[in-house]
């Protein structure tokens, strides 16, 4: 799929908006590009509205997920307390010591983990592209840069996570450049956003924020990432979007909530 476009009026043929923006103003293409703005808003309202709803989704999962945790836990205590009442009464203190070995083993593998060499990770560096975005990851210098004629954006790793089916998240911030439609120029903001990385050969098994199963659906043959955002500061990163693309092989559209893949 290529960018969305929208038809003219004027010439009843059809334009990508960049198309109509680069001649916001001409008068003979004005009202084109007023009603193809009108058309990108509302598809980008009506884009934010299914994320926002998926979130709400995600919540609602995860508020069940924790009263199932609970009960299961509730009922682990007490099995735990009668197990332990039998092992000393037949003084199998060796046995004890086994079994609990294994459990702990088998709880380290279940977790995420936070990686401070994440250098080690510099054989995913690269640059990976959707149909409508192309960026540089770049593991070695912990960054993240936009390619392409637009002005370069930056951002820095912050923290990266390996979560158990070896799915990486790695949290960053940077300063955005855009121009606003109010004609003062450049414009400046600090985004916190959020890669969620799957490397080659590896499926993202489950939404790690709320603990839902998700098939993923992108080619496993190459490396490839997501993008969240985060709303406070980079204290909570909404994953939600992120995950949906792997779910939908999503490519194409307005969010970055896309697919980016890395060139064979």
């Amino acid at each position: 799929m290529g960018q969305k476009k929208y038809i003219s009026q004027r010439t009843r043929t059809t334009h990508t908006y960049s198309f109509y923006r680069q001649r916001r103003n001409d008068p003979n293409w004005r009202a084109d590009y007023l009603e193809a703005r009108t058309q990108r808003q509302r598809h980008i309202l009506v884009t934010l509205i299914i994320i926002l709803a998926l979130m709400l989704f995600g919540v609602m999962g995860y508020g069940k997920r924790a009263t199932s945790l609970l009960d299961r836990s509730s009922q682990s205590s007490q099995s735990t307390a009668v197990e332990n009442t039998s092992r000393q009464a037949s003084n199998t203190s060796s046995t004890n010591q086994t079994v609990t070995s294994e459990h702990r083993s088998t709880e380290d593998t279940q977790k995420t983990v936070v990686v401070n060499n994440y250098q080690r990770y510099s054989i995913y560096s690269g640059e990976y592209g959707s149909e409508t975005q192309t960026y540089s990851l770049d593991f070695s210098s912990g960054k993240l840069l936009t390619t392409g004629p637009q002005k370069q954006q930056i951002f820095y790793f912050d923290k990266v996570m390996v979560h158990p089916d070896k799915s990486l998240v790695i949290n960053m911030h940077g300063n955005y450049h855009y121009n606003a439609y109010d004609g003062k120029g450049e414009h400046i903001k600090l985004v916190y956003l959020s890669v969620l990385f799957a490397p080659h050969e590896r499926k993202i098994t489950k939404n790690w924020q709320t603990g839902e199963s998700i098939e993923d659906m992108t080619n496993t043959v190459v490396n490839r990432f997501s993008i969240a955002l985060s709303n406070d500061g980079g204290k909570v990163f909404q994953m939600a979007p992120a995950y949906a693309a792997f779910a939908t092989n999503q490519t194409a559209g307005d969010s970055l909530a896309l697919i980016y893949s890395e060139a064979n």
